[in-house]
């Protein structure tokens, strides 16, 4: 306790420290509940990395140096909002049990970015935590902040002669890896990449059964309808609905609790907060045509395997059966799911021309630029073999990336090509599909109900030629 007027001490700041970041760490200091493996639901292969990184932080450096092994500076994990980034995140800095920082990455600015590491640089190691990081690491078009503090981060990263001494950095994204500097990311920086994707049937099932735990109820809850009509939904978007559904029971004459008819309600409205707005008639037929041309694709290179199409405020959703993709991945062929990418914007400009196709094939064109990185690496992952192995040196490092994106060029063109092709006999498919789904309740066909549309616009083609 202070006497005479004076102020409390506070704790000491060890010789040669940076006081002021010493404070800013400890304010960005991570102090949440623990978070065990066991959480996350799905993901299984991103975790196996995740326990295969943390296994190497466990050894010691000289172990580390007989087995040839080096350490990157961090992980990337990329995905969409809602699927599981920040969970991966908090289980592997619970299983690290070392300091975890969470800086704003807003906040950072060159010269705090050089003290920053500079004062981690001496403390014990820790695991530094940049959320939504293409703020920071994005491609220009997407950072908010200036060039200085990428260039700084990348010196800081560099600097850190010893990675397993030093900070390692986990950046999350809701972008698509591909919006992230290729600086940021080359060979030797931030590698293992791991992509999350949507939860399979069996796995929002087990979302569901978790978020409707211990949840008072007010009648059955049919678990088999909300699963199946779900698809596509993140784990967030999934424990959001069950919320929602028991906030508007508050109140009601049915009883307040989860009740089937209120979730079903929630899930009817597909429960986003959207500032959009309303699709014209004109978006509605461009989107139809894009949605259709992706599931004719799928129906010509996997016969029933498409499992639902729909329009949505902002574009459309194709949707392959669940579980279906990645069998296609292990057997791989990578090439089927690119053309399935670009099968939208292809069939867009077969109906109408050039002047027809729309802006919402940017998402499509991304997703086969990263399936195509993977085609390119003669069937080795990119994020193991290319980017931990290509790190000897920097102009080895630039060749790698100058020629991989060649490759990419050169690919997609030859597998647009092969869509082209593909499509081009059923224009007229196409055209029948987008009119079925134009006139379809919620603009929804999927199940049993999608495979006979198939079926009829495909043979409606057929006729047509003769």
């Amino acid at each position: 306790m202070a006497t005479d007027g004076q102020k409390p001490k506070s704790s000491p700041i060890p010789p040669g420290d940076d006081a002021e970041i010493v404070a800013l760490i400890e304010s960005w200091r991570y102090a949440g509940p623990p978070t065990s493996w066991d959480e996350i639901v799905g993901h299984q292969r991103q975790v196996q990395r995740c326990r295969e990184l943390l296994e190497k932080l466990r050894r010691s450096p000289e172990q580390l140096a007989r087995l040839h092994i080096r350490l990157g500076a961090g992980l990337v994990v990329s995905g969409p909002a809602g699927v599981g980034k920040s969970l991966l995140a908090r289980a592997l800095a619970t299983a690290t049990r070392r300091m975890v920082t969470v800086p704003p990455v807003a906040e950072l600015s060159a010269e705090l970015i050089h003290r920053l590491y500079a004062q981690l640089a001496k403390m014990e190691p820790s695991l530094m935590i940049l959320d939504e990081a293409e703020g920071l690491i994005g491609k220009s078009w997407l950072r908010d902040l200036a060039d200085d503090a990428l260039r700084a981060l990348l010196a800081a990263i560099d600097g850190v002669s010893r990675p397993q001494q030093g900070p390692i950095t986990l950046a999350l994204t809701t972008a698509l890896i591909e919006h992230l500097d290729e600086a940021a990311i080359r060979p030797g920086r931030l590698a293992p990449h791991l992509v999350l994707g949507h939860p399979s049937t069996d796995e929002r099932r087990v979302l569901l059964e978790r978020a409707v735990r211990d949840v008072p109820t007010v009648g059955p809850i049919d678990l088999d309808i909300v699963v199946e009509r779900t698809s596509g939904w993140t784990g967030a978007a999934i424990v959001t609905a069950v919320s929602e559904a028991c906030s508007r029971s508050l109140g009601s004459a049915l009883g307040e609790g989860l009740h089937m008819d209120l979730i079903r309600q929630v899930i009817d409205e597909e429960y986003e907060v959207r500032d959009l707005r309303t699709p014209t008639a004109d978006d509605l037929a461009i989107w139809s045509r894009h949605e259709a041309a992706h599931a004719i694709y799928g129906q010509l290179v996997w016969p029933g395997q498409v499992q639902s199409v729909r329009l949505t405020e902002d574009g459309g959703r194709t949707r392959l059966a669940d579980g279906f993709e990645e069998r296609v991945l292990t057997a791989g062929r990578l090439r089927d799911l690119v053309g399935m990418s670009l099968a939208g914007e292809a069939g867009e400009v077969l109906v109408a021309g050039m002047a027809g196709a729309s802006a919402g094939s940017d998402g499509d064109r991304a997703k086969a630029t990263r399936l195509l990185l993977n085609v390119i690496a003669v069937g080795r992952s990119v994020d193991t073999d290319v980017l931990e192995r290509g790190q000897e040196s920097d102009r080895g490092s630039e060749r790698m990336r100058s020629e991989l994106h060649d490759a990419v060029l050169r690919e997609g063109q030859a597998i647009r090509g092969e869509v082209d092709r593909l499509l081009a006999p059923h224009r007229v498919a196409i055209e029948a599909l987008a009119t079925q789904l134009l006139a379809a309740p919620d603009h929804v066909l999927s199940g049993n109900e999608l495979q006979a549309a198939l079926v009829f616009a495909l043979g409606h083609d057929a006729r047509t030629s003769q």
